[in-house]
Order: C-alpha cells, then sequence, then structure tokens
C-alpha cells in the first residue's frame, strides 16, 4: 500500500508501469537483504532514483546506500537514524546554542521535523526539483550533506523559529520556509544578479560556506561517541515492547521477565560470537535470518547455567569431585609407593606416579566434557524436572552470591 503514496505529484506513479517497476526494485532488495526486508521510507526514496535511472541502477544504488552511506536507516529499529538524530542535535547545540535553548525551553522537539529529512533524503519535505538537487550533493559528497542542510534550515529561519511555542508552530514555519524555496532571497536588492538569487541557493550557500566543519570524519566520530548510548535505547524500547506484549507471564513477575529477557539475549549474544569465529561460520550466518533469536542446545544450556541456581550447583559438585579425586588419587600414590633409593624400585615408582597421573588426567577430561556435553545437561535437567515440582517458584536469577545459590538450591 506504502506503492501508492510514493511521490503522488508524479504522473508517473499513478499508472500500473510506474507502480510495477518500483515493486520490482523493492521486492528485489528485500530479497537482496532478507533480514532488513522493506522499511517505510525506503519507497519515497526509491521512487525518486526510478525517475532517472533503470530499475538495475536503482537496485545498486539502494544496496550502497543503505550499507554504506546511511547504515541502519531503514532497519525496523531505524537504529541509524536515531543516532543520526542525536547527532544533530548535539550539532545544533553546539552551532546554535540560543535556539537550541528556546526548544529545550518549550519542549519543541526536534525530531518531529527532523526525523523525515534523514529517512527520505528531504524528498518529502521540499519540492520534488529542489530536493533532486540536494540527493545530487547527497551521492555526491555522503551523508554529512545532510546535517548541513538541515543546519542551513534553522538558521536561516532562526528568528521565526525562536517564536515558535509549541511542535505545530515548529512545523509551520518550516512548511512555510518550504513553499517559498524558488522565490527570490533578496526581491528589492538594486543588484540585479541578487534578485536572481532564489532562497534555495541562499540555502547551499549557508550550509557549505557556515558549516564546513561538518565533515565525513567528524560525522564518523560523532557516530562513534554515540553509539553505545543509542544502542542501550534502542535495546531499551524494544524490550518494554517485548515484554508489554507477552500474553502468558507462566507466573513469572515482571521484575524476572526482564531479567531472563537479558539474561537470554546475553546468552544469544555471545552465541552468535562464537559462532562467527568458528570455521562454519560464514554458513551459520547464512542461516542466521531463519534462527536469529533461537539458540542451540549449547547455548539453552549456558541459558540455564545463568538462571537456576541447581545447574550451577550440580556443574560446581562435578568440578568439586573431579579435584577431589584427583587429589586422593594423588596422596595413595605417595602413600604406596615404598621409601627406596635403588635405581630399579625409584623407576617403578615414578613409572606408577606417571600411570597415575595419567589416568587422573583421563577421568578430569572426561568429567569435563561431560560438563560441556549438551547429551548431560540434558539428562541432568529431565532428572531434575522428574522430581520437583514446575521451576515457576524456583528462579534463583536474583540470587548472584554463591553461598545464596546454594543455600537456596539446598532448600530445593
Amino acid at each position: 500500500k506504502d506503492l501508492n503514496r510514493s511521490l503522488p505529484e508524479y504522473a508517473g506513479y499513478q499508472s500500473p508501469e510506474g507502480i510495477d517497476a518500483l515493486r520490482r526494485v523493492l521486492n528485489a532488495y528485500s530479497l537482496r537483504d532478507s533480514e532488513l526486508g522493506y522499511c517505510q521510507a525506503m519507497n519515497i526514496v526509491a521512487s525518486t532514483m526510478l525517475i532517472f535511472m533503470t530499475e538495475e541502477q536503482v537496485f545498486w544504488t539502494l544496496t550502497v546506500m543503505c550499507d554504506r552511506l546511511v547504515p541502519g536507516y531503514y532497519s525496523p529499529s531505524m537504529y541509524g537514524a536515531s543516532l543520526d538524530q542525536s547527532i544533530f542535535q548535539t550539532l545544533v547545540e553546539d552551532t546554535m546554542p540560543v535556539l537550541a535553548t528556546s526548544f529545550k525551553k518549550r519542549d519543541i522537539q526536534l525530531s518531529i521535523a527532523c526525523l523525515p529529512w534523514f529517512l527520505t533524503l528531504f524528498v518529502n519535505s521540499m519540492p520534488l526539483v529542489y530536493a533532486l538537487r540536494v540527493l545530487d550533493c547527497f551521492f555526491l559528497e555522503g551523508p554529512k550533506i545532510l546535517f548541513r542542510i538541515g543546519l542551513a534550515i534553522l538558521k536561516i529561519n532562526g528568528g521565526a523559529l525562536l517564536e515558535a511555542t509549541d511542535d505545530g508552530m515548529f512545523l509551520y514555519v518550516l512548511k512555510e520556509y518550504y513553499a517559498t524555496l524558488g522565490e527570490p532571497a533578496y526581491p528589492d536588492s538594486k543588484n540585479a544578479r541578487a534578485r536572481q538569487v532564489t532562497k534555495f541557493h541562499e540555502l547551499l550557500y549557508v550550509a557549505y560556506s557556515d558549516f564546513p566543519n561538518i565533515t565525513h570524519g567528524r560525522i564518523e566520530e560523532l557516530r562513534r561517541s554515540h553509539q553505545l548510548r543509542i544502542v542501550h535505547s534502542v535495546e531499551e524500547f524494544s524490550k518494554r515492547t517485548f515484554l508489554r506484549n507477552v500474553i502468558d507471564t507462566g507466573g513469572f513477575t515482571k521484575e524476572q521477565l526482564s531479567l531472563l529477557y537479558d539474561r537470554y539475549y546475553s546468552v544469544l549474544f555471545y552465541a552468535r560470537g562464537l559462532d562467527s569465529e568458528s570455521p562454519a561460520g560464514g554458513r551459520k550466518e547464512a542461516d542466521a535470518s531463519a534462527a536469529k533469536i533461537t539458540l542451540d542446545v549449547y547455548a539453552f544450556a549456558r541459558f540455564m547455567y545463568e538462571i537456576s541456581s541447581w545447574m550451577r550447583v550440580q556443574i560446581r559438585e562435578a568440578r568439586e569431585r573431579t579435584q577431589n579425586h584427583r587429589n586422593v588419587s594423588l596422596a595413595d600414590t605417595k602413600r604406596k609407593s615404598p621409601a627406596s633409593s635403588s635405581t630399579g624400585l625409584s623407576g617403578d615408582r615414578s613409572g606408577r606416579e606417571n600411570g597415575n597421573k595419567t589416568k587422573i588426567d583421563d577421568i578430569s577430561r572426561e568429567t569435563t566434557a561431560s560438563l560441556e556435553n549438551p547429551g548431560w545437561f540434558v539428562t541432568s535437567l529431565f532428572r531434575y524436572a522428574s522430581r520437583t515440582v514446575p521451576p515457576v517458584s524456583r528462579l534463583h536469577a536474583f540470587d548472584t552470591d554463591s553461598e545464596r545459590e546454594v543455600s537456596a538450591a539446598s532448600d530445593l
């Protein structure tokens, strides 16, 4: 349904031929990147490029744009757009502190107007003839031009924006400015050439002359510095949305569900890291889209270890038994060895000690392997579940202290 809303002012997209061409491009890209698929606003940019390019050219241009120029803009969480919005807010505070203070005092949200600038590359904001020139600058110089144009718009309209008292007035000032981009910037000038300068020419001049320090290097540096905070906010939003939509909580409290969510995705993150480092990591990454939030039996064992004290107690006891067996066997070997100084007896004693040590090492390796074996974990899980009630009341995820974990497990 987004296809019919793509550039409604352009006649080419009011016919089945134009709509079908745009559909083929977006379908091809969604197949190329199945995990990303299609995101709103992608149709606006693709339809604009399709006016001047073939379908194949638009596909590859869209691929480069999403992968390199504006990564994360069209993901489900819009992580990249949120990141650049945070950067833009910082740049406004640095370059126009009076305006930024006025926005903050009156609780005017920059993202209301500025987020569409970045998502649609100004296509949905300006008249198409001027948005096309911004697109030319964008593909020529990279994403820094989005920040420069945005800052120039705010600077040119700074006086009117200082009078804005709410978001509605803020949007109205910008809408009126976009409608006059083709008008002369200096209509009363005595210079004939100055009277030919339009407001759009003025916009580009201010963008390039007043903000030369907005470079690609600075944008990348700001992206790195803001990245962790944006990732955290996106993850928190996803977590709240997920927990809000849980229908059957299984008897867990909201705090316990929150902790289960954190432990689950923590285990999933490290499991993916190990998969990517393994020789089969490439094949596993290819299958990630089909099972991107599922745990294999190894990761599930780790997850159970993170949330259940009985699993940690069993592993601890198994390791203690291994160490005790090693200590007792070594003590018996030393006690049973005759104290003789003869070469033959010494050789026999050292041979027996080496044999016992080898046997103990084999037992230790077998025990360690069993702890890492999913089959051993599953057997322990079913053996534990067969003699206990359902684990709703047995979640000891809050017992981070070892002594409390052991005491809680012993009560079970």
